[in-house]
């Protein structure tokens, strides 16, 4: 017996008094976050009025730098999630490298969700590249052409294990300059080539530049290393001059006086105000104007790392009295967006097990069992108790559907009436193992148990496959059956399904003989009449089950095939009832008329060819 099936444990009463209700839990929070809003409403209003103007715009500066670090990291970092995920699709064998058309395909599609990336490719060893590029599709899957660069981008991916950035390139087709993420592929220990995701980086610098609402929007800019300039609002449309070692500007070079002048030690000055570990600073006088510049290093994204920052002069005040107003304000702003954000995050919390309760009902709803998360307990006492009953209602179901099939419980949820038993044009499917009494006399328990359960395996996986319902298991047979649908009644379902029950049991018993193990051969027996289908049953214990001349026909073709053929690993016989309906007749072998044991009269009988669909 499993935990989810044990019942409640003396401290379970205890643990509910001592959790709080979820009303209780809501009064205090809320109390709480207002109190607490307060204060700091209170106290930073005191505090900004005594600050001077040096330290409003400093510490406004400061606010715009480190957005500026989160939105470069969110540019990017999506960047390295997809060629990531595509990674993991190869090495799972999710995507097939020598499939280039569908390859690029499948990195044209992922592209989709990333607007950032404006270009993926696979590189192979041999110098063949298949590239795709947002709005242009496939570019090419081009014949092995590897210049010097390209020979060195191979070699310095096979010695690697993980995505790395490189530093930026020019790319004259599109005459962009980009940085890209190189994920290097292995197989073992064979290099089958890299992948490559690229950015331009006038789309970096439109993304920085597109925010007016961000303090000091105009003065942001993103360095490569200290000299060259990766993202500035002069590199939107992708027109800059570019150094002769890396495609970039260099700080001369991106029309902005203010930040060509941002490393020079002239009129160079110390802050007063204190920065965090991570930012720097300092002032300068240029032209007679102040200006304060702030910035800080941003690693991970290439050889290099980024030199994040921003710059202010006395155009982005206005006054001592605006600036004070300004800074208030957007202290107040502040405040309530840490309300905001302790009210959604205390919001979330109590909702989420809710939601993974609302998300495991709907999988319920739909028989979906498999993807049940086990919900975790939680500190508030009702949502605590709803996740224990769910936990345990999800045990009990899940042992429930081992013994029901989850297809005819699909069909009995969809009716909107109760279920009434009626006679129905039923195709019916006996199997049983040849000998099977015979074989399991030299064979252990276990051992039997196990063969029967493989053997049973393959029939339900072939009979589900195609629609059926498996009604029941009687020693070594099954029974089986296909209810008519809209195109009539299922016959070649069944006769698909009886060929595909002869392949697996045949690549399964090649299996079983090579390694010296029991290798059952199965009789199949397949024929369509009417059958009355329905509830049947004692009040207290009732099957949905079919009974009739059908059920009988069908068990009795299956021991037929004892006389009729030659031995092999899966003899099927079909009624001329069945074949006559069936669309499908290739492999149909007539086999005469034969008299039914029980049944006057004779029927005709057809075999379904071995050589045929196999």
């Amino acid at each position: 017996m499993t935990d989810d099936q044990l019942p409640m444990l003396p401290d379970t009463e205890k643990r509910r008094r001592i959790k709080p209700s979820v009303t209780t839990a809501l009064v205090l929070g809320f109390g709480t976050l207002m109190l607490v809003g307060m204060v700091m409403v209170q106290g930073i209003t005191m505090w900004s009025a005594q600050k001077n103007t040096r330290e409003l715009l400093a510490e406004n500066a400061h606010f715009a730098v480190l957005s500026l670090v989160r939105e470069t990291r969110r540019h990017l970092a999506p960047v390295r999630e997809l060629t990531e995920y595509i990674t993991r699709m190869i090495d799972t064998g999710q995507i097939d490298l020598d499939d280039r058309k569908t390859l690029a395909e499948t990195l044209l599609t992922s592209m989709a969700g990333t607007d950032q990336v404006f270009g993926m490719g696979f590189i192979y060893p041999d110098g063949r590249i298949v590239r795709v590029q947002r709005g242009r599709g496939q570019i090419s899957d081009e014949s092995p052409n590897i210049d010097q660069s390209l020979l060195r981008a191979i070699n310095v991916a096979r010695q690697r294990f993980q995505p790395y950035w490189e530093q930026p390139i020019w790319l004259p087709e599109v005459e962009a300059t980009m940085i890209s993420i190189r994920s290097p592929i292995w197989e073992g220990d064979i290099f089958r080539g890299m992948l490559v995701t690229a950015v331009t980086v006038n789309a970096l610098s439109r993304f920085i530049a597109r925010s007016g609402a961000v303090p000091l929007a105009d003065n942001r800019f993103v360095l490569y290393g200290r000299d060259h300039v990766l993202a500035h609002r002069n590199m939107e449309r992708g027109k800059f001059k570019r150094q002769s070692d890396i495609p970039l500007p260099g700080l001369q070079d991106i029309g902005d006086p203010v930040l060509a002048k941002l490393w020079s030690s002239e009129n160079r000055r110390r802050l007063f105000i204190d920065l965090d570990a991570q930012t720097s600073g300092h002032g300068m006088n240029i032209n007679g104007e102040n200006y304060l510049f702030l910035y800080r290093e941003l690693t991970g994204f290439g050889p290099e790392p980024f030199t994040v920052g921003i710059y202010a002069g006395p155009e982005d005040g206005l006054g001592d009295e605006f600036r004070r107003l300004l800074r208030a304000g957007i202290a107040g702003i502040v405040v309530i967006l840490i309300c905001v954000v302790s009210a959604i995050y205390l919001g979330r919390r109590i909702s989420a097990p809710i939601r993974a309760l609302a998300a495991g009902s709907a999988s319920i709803a739909e028989l979906d069992m498999n993807h049940i998360a086990r919900l975790k307990p939680s500190r508030l006492r009702e949502l605590d108790e709803a996740a224990d009953a769910f936990n345990r209602m999800t045990t009990g179901l899940r042992w429930f559907e081992t013994y029901v099939p989850q297809q005819l419980v699909r069909r009995l949820m969809a009716r909107e009436t109760p279920f009434e038993s009626e006679n129905r044009a039923i195709t019916v499917m006996f199997t049983d193992i040849v000998g099977f009494s015979t074989l399991s006399e030299h064979m252990p328990a276990a051992e039997t148990a196990a063969m029967l359960n493989e053997h049973f395996a393959i029939l339900v996986d072939c009979i589900e496959a195609e629609g059926g319902t498996v009604d029941k298991y009687i020693g070594d047979s099954v029974m089986a059956f296909w209810e008519p649908d809209d195109t009539g009644v299922n016959v070649d379902r069944a006769i698909r399904a009886a060929r595909q029950i002869r392949r697996r049991v045949t690549e399964d018993n090649s299996t079983r003989r090579l390694t010296n193990r029991v290798a059952p051969c199965v009789r199949i027996g397949i024929h369509t009449g009417d059958a009355l289908v329905g509830n049947i049953g004692a009040p207290g214990r009732i099957n949905y089950t079919l009974v009739g001349d059908a059920v009988n026909v069908a068990a009795r073709l299956e021991q037929l095939s004892k006389s009729i053929g030659q031995a092999s690993d899966a003899k099927i016989l079909i009624s001329d009832a069945t074949a006559a309906l069936a669309e499908d007749r290739n492999g149909l072998v007539s086999v005469g008329t034969h008299e039914i044991r029980g049944r006057d009269g004779t029927i005709g009988v057809w075999s379904l060819d071995e050589n045929y669909g196999t």
